[in-house]
């Protein structure tokens, strides 16, 4: 009964679209070259679930401001990179080096002097046959890293462009990516996505009875969103009581299809975050 339980807790779980934020183009990246990998940063962030599509992503309070690198090789050929099994052992992180600018409401970008520091590396698993050192069709590595100030103290509110330096061992394959920090939040949004990201953190640090205590006041701020319901069946689902995510997630779907995006046009974009919601 547990295990049908646990599995129609996922299915549920399944049924509701996570929609993700692209940033705009902001840069030309550089040419293909059949002889390196690809490069690329992207954000590693909370998805802003209230508010209009589009808007940069955003890390709201004490929340740290990390993004991912990524070593990719999209070739129709396997290429060697180097080491790269073990992050001792990578001499390509070494030339990780992440630039950000300031970006001021007149338009005006200033360089920011910032401390890179890598949270996790994961490389491709390893398989039978494949060499050492050579990144085969379609592998990736991912790393995290986490921005500072470069004397270590948080970045402080405002809006940002990350970007990754070019080197020698690969292609730039990304655009640099705009960041917004808000420490304090002062409109509505803000103020739900900053309930939203911190229950979602307190959430995957295993603090579920304090992340639930944030849905419930989430819920009771927007009660017509499905995405508090839909955290909360996270919550009961990785402590284990099915019949609860169950239950939550019957009652995000409902909300989702009774919103903007009925079933009908799940084929289209779908504002799941339009301020309908709020």
């Amino acid at each position: 009964m547990e295990w049908n339980l646990k599995r129609l807790a996922g299915a549920a779980a399944s049924l509701l679209v996570t929609l993700c934020l692209g940033s705009s183009a902001l840069a030309e990246p550089q040419m293909p070259d059949p002889t390196k990998p690809d490069v690329s940063v992207t954000e590693y962030h909370i998805d802003n679930a209230y508010g209009p599509p589009g808007a940069p992503s955003t890390f709201y309070g004490q929340e740290d401001v990390q993004v991912k690198v990524w070593l990719t090789n999209h070739k129709q050929a396997n290429v060697t990179v180097g080491s790269f099994r073990r992050q001792e052992d990578a001499a390509w992180c070494r030339d990780v080096a992440l630039s950000m600018v300031r970006v001021e409401p007149n338009g005006k970008r200033t360089p920011v002097r910032i401390r890179q520091e890598m949270v996790s590396y994961l490389p491709p698993p390893p398989r039978p046959g494949h060499e050492e050192g050579v990144l085969y069709m379609g592998e990736a590595v991912e790393t995290q890293w986490r921005l500072t100030l470069e004397d270590g103290a948080p970045l402080p509110e405002g809006e940002y462009l990350v970007d990754v330096g070019r080197s020698d061992r690969w292609r730039v394959a990304s655009q640099p990516k705009r960041i917004r920090v808000i420490r304090a939040p002062k409109t509505r949004i803000d103020q739900l996505n900053a309930l939203h990201h911190t229950a979602v953190n307190l959430r995957f640090a295993g603090r579920y009875a304090e992340a639930l205590a944030v849905l419930n006041e989430l819920v009771e701020a927007c009660p017509g969103s499905p995405i508090a319901h839909a955290e909360i069946g996270g919550v009961y689902r990785d402590t284990g009581e099915y019949r609860k995510a169950i239950a939550a997630y019957e009652k995000a779907i409902a909300l989702y299809e009774g919103g903007p995006c009925p079933p009908r046009n799940r084929g289209r974009p779908c504002p799941l975050n339009t301020t309908s919601r709020v």
